[in-house]
This record gives structure tokens, sequence and C-alpha cells, in this order.
């Protein structure tokens, strides 16, 4: 008897699971879509921002000119250590960490702040960052 009710549930779960995945779902109405932030609904602010590449390749540039260790001692994080958003006015804020040799040879990490506005301007800070 053990074994024909182990048949028998694994059947009724077998039914369950086909019944459920088997409900039909309603479409969405594209009016319903663009409402709540479809693919055809692009926020304005992102529409203004400058692309992502160009902002990122500004705040680097601007991080090369402010270092004064020179260009040849940075490493810059361009994948762990760098984050991308738009504000509501389509100012791109970037976050960029980074390591540049000090004169006595020793890595010295930092974080820089940028903020590229739509037209191209950049603002930009930069700070020493606790080790990791």
């Amino acid at each position: 008897m053990g074994s024909s009710s182990a048949k028998i549930g694994v059947f009724m779960a077998v039914v369950f699971l086909v019944s459920g995945c088997a409900q039909q779902v309603k479409p969405i109405d594209t009016t319903d879509a663009a409402s709540w932030g479809g693919v055809d609904s692009v926020p304005e602010a992102h529409s203004k921002a400058l692309a992502e590449s160009d902002s990122r390749a500004a705040c680097e540039k601007a991080i090369e000119a402010r270092t004064a260790y020179g260009q040849a001692s940075l490493d810059v994080r361009r994948f762990a250590g760098y984050s991308s958003e738009i504000d509501k006015n389509g100012n791109r804020r970037i976050v960029q960490e980074f390591t540049a040799k000090s004169s006595a040879g020793s890595e010295v990490p930092y974080r820089a702040y940028c903020v590229v506005r739509p037209d191209g301007t950049l603002d930009m800070t930069m700070a020493e960052a606790a080790a990791r």
C-alpha cells in the first residue's frame, strides 16, 4: 500500500503543477506598460543625460589631470570600483575608485565623485579611500 499511495501522491503533485502552469495570463495593454515604465517609456532625465561611455571617459581624464603622481602610476578600477546613476535633472553621477603610487612607491587608494551634466560640464571631488 505504501508504493501505490506514493505513486498517487506523485501523480497528484504533477497534476497540480501542470494545472498551475497552464493558466491563461491576461495580455498587458500597451498603455498599462508605458504607465509603469515599460520598454516604450524612457524617463526624460535618462534621455537628457550624456552617454555613459562619454561621462566615464571625462571622469577618468579629470582624475588623470588632478592626480599629482602622473598617469603612469594610476590604476583605475574599471569594473569593481565603478558605479553610475542619473539624477532627475539628467546629471550622471559617477563614483570611480583608483589607486595611485606615492613618491615613496606605496599605493594609495582614492575615490573620485564626478557629476557630468547633460551639456558635458563636469564637477569632481576626490579623496583618499579607506584601504580594502
